[in-house]
């Protein structure tokens, strides 16, 4: 019977991830999630580098950031000002969660074709076209003038 390395809870499919379970040696879920947590905190420009990495992959984009090339996280979110971007770990996707936004969406995520946005700001723009958010903000203009 494999344990975690770290509180000894039995290594099950339910407990650890099946590598995990297969190896019979590492951690159970509960404490990967903290430790995963713990790093998250710690520096989140590595997870938005981490993050961004593993988005190309799946959806096959061009990806050759390094750590250097990610900006610091802002204060406010540079699209939505009123949004103030909080590095909270463990709660989920919030409105003011920092978000790696492509500038150019047609090219992937390179060096100067990057910023750090609110989740909120990125979310809305996810496959919108610029003329299509023009269209956006100008009926809303109309509307409340």
């Amino acid at each position: 019977m494999a344990c975690c390395q770290k509180c000894n809870t039995e290594l099950t499919n339910e407990t650890a991830y099946p590598s995990v379970v297969e190896r019979g040696r590492g951690e159970c879920r509960e404490c990967a999630g903290r430790r995963t947590d713990a790093g998250r905190a710690k520096n989140p420009k590595s997870w938005l580098l981490y993050s961004s990495r593993a988005r190309c992959k799946r959806n096959g984009l061009e990806n050759t950031l390094t750590l250097a090339d990610i900006p610091d996280l802002p204060k406010r979110c540079p699209v939505f000002p009123w949004i103030v971007i909080e590095h909270e770990v463990g709660n989920g996707r919030r409105a003011g969660s920092p978000s790696l936004d492509r500038i150019d969406n047609n090219v992937g995520y390179v060096s100067g074709n990057i910023r750090v946005i609110s989740w909120r700001a990125n979310f809305l723009k996810h496959d919108a076209t610029d003329k299509e958010l023009a269209a956006l903000g100008a009926d809303a203009t109309k509307r409340n003038t």
